[in-house]
């Protein structure tokens, strides 16, 4: 449901069970279920709007500088 609803919404990339490592300067962090880029910040409202309304929980982190993300 959360990815048909986010489907229509320009600027956005999305990746399901994408491991965290990839993202942070450490190399080190566990799977998450969604991870997405987005191209503006009309595009963060609107996939953050629909995480809301889907209940999805989420962070928004930067360039992954200082981010330890659990395994």
């Amino acid at each position: 449901m959360f990815v048909q609803s986010i489907d229509k919404i320009a600027g956005l990339t999305l990746s399901e069970n994408e491991p965290m490592k990839k993202h942070t300067a450490f190399g080190v962090g566990g799977i998450a279920d969604y991870y997405a880029e987005v191209d503006s910040l009309y595009t963060l409202n609107a996939l953050i709007q629909q995480a809301q309304e889907n209940r999805i929980p989420y962070k928004v982190i930067g360039l992954g500088c200082n981010l330890l993300v659990s395994d």
